[in-house]
């Protein structure tokens, strides 16, 4: 997902269910920031994701990162 990481975005639902899902192939990156990235981070710590590994910032190398 690429998107500013905001609340009405509402991120907390994506989050909320990709924890619930059971694919170990399966890789949520959250691409942007914004006002809510502390929020969301310390969220997906809660419901036992890796902030590290899904929270990748600010990029400009979109079309890199979606291939």
């Amino acid at each position: 997902m690429i998107a500013r990481l905001d609340i009405i975005k509402d991120h907390v639902t994506l989050l909320k269910a990709f924890s619930r899902l059971n694919f170990d192939n399966w890789k949520l990156k959250i691409i942007g920031k914004g006002p809510n990235l502390d929020y969301l981070r310390k969220l997906s710590l809660r419901l036992s994701l890796k902030p590290e590994e899904i929270f990748i910032g600010f990029r400009e190398n979109i079309p890199e990162i979606l291939g």
